[in-house]
């Protein structure tokens, strides 16, 4: 039960008589749709936050047209903290204005991009997680504005 972090890796490679990157899927878990129409021609890894309220995480690979078949080769599920997601909405401005998401937790979210907003490159090798996280620099606007502060960083294993 509770907010759990779920990687999808997909390598396909070509065998006797199957081509991997032929396939063409759906991906679901506990009702939800993670990906639609998937085909991997390379190394993919997919990344995803959900809630789950049972007990069980069920994870479907449906295939699509004349693939006849799906595959994932491996899949990693982590249980993240109770705070992990703040509920109390998230607000996005835009030219339009001002807008705002709340029930957060009550969604599928997709990891896009890890911003380590003022610090440097995390890679696999010194995330607990195993996960690589960019500077910010490339989504500054207006590069002067910002100012660098050294800060101490801890880390807790969950």
């Amino acid at each position: 039960m509770g907010t759990h972090l779920v990687r999808l890796h997909f390598s396909p490679f070509k065998a006797q008589n199957f081509n991997l990157a032929s396939a063409k899927f759906d991906v679901l878990a506990n009702g939800f749709l993670l990906v639609r129409g998937f085909s991997a021609y390379n190394l993919v890894l997919k990344e995803f936050l959900l809630r789950i309220d049972g007990e069980v995480l069920e994870i479907m690979f449906s295939p699509l047209g004349n693939s006849g078949f799906a595959f994932v080769s491996a899949i990693e599920v982590f249980s993240a903290p109770k705070d992990f997601i703040i509920d109390d909405g998230a607000r996005l401005i835009n030219g339009n204005g001002i807008e705002s998401y709340k029930n957060l937790t009550s969604q599928v979210l997709e990891t896009v991009h890890r911003v380590n907003v003022g610090g440097l490159k995390f890679t696999p090798f010194n995330d607990s997680l195993w996960r690589t996280w960019i500077p910010d620099d490339g989504f500054l606007v207006f590069k002067p504005a910002a100012k660098k502060r050294a800060t101490t960083l801890f880390l807790r294993e969950f």
